[in-house]
């Protein structure tokens, strides 16, 4: 998923972040994980109130993507690891 910096984070992106966390949940998963740019600090802060904590685990992430010209340019991110623990699944029956 990407976002656009420039953009105000509003209840939308919490919404589908809760209807995530539901649909993990539903699917039997104790614990959502995910990974940020370190220097993205409105994302950081974001999941930080969504309720995910950094694991300390950072990582580096090299890929290419293509320029306005069709050329393949080299990047590297460094990326923090974030988790959420969820609440159990209700039983049926």
């Amino acid at each position: 998923m990407f976002s656009c910096a420039s953009r105000p984070v509003g209840g939308g992106l919490r919404a589908l972040f809760r209807w995530l966390e539901d649909q993990a949940v539903e699917l039997g998963f104790g614990q959502v994980h995910l990974g940020v740019e370190v220097s993205n600090a409105a994302a950081r802060a974001l999941y930080a109130a969504l309720g995910y904590t950094s694991t300390g685990h950072l990582e580096s992430t090299r890929y290419e993507y293509p320029d306005s010209d069709g050329r393949m340019v080299p990047a590297v991110e460094r990326n923090e690891y974030f988790v959420k623990s969820l609440p159990a699944a209700p039983r049926e029956g």
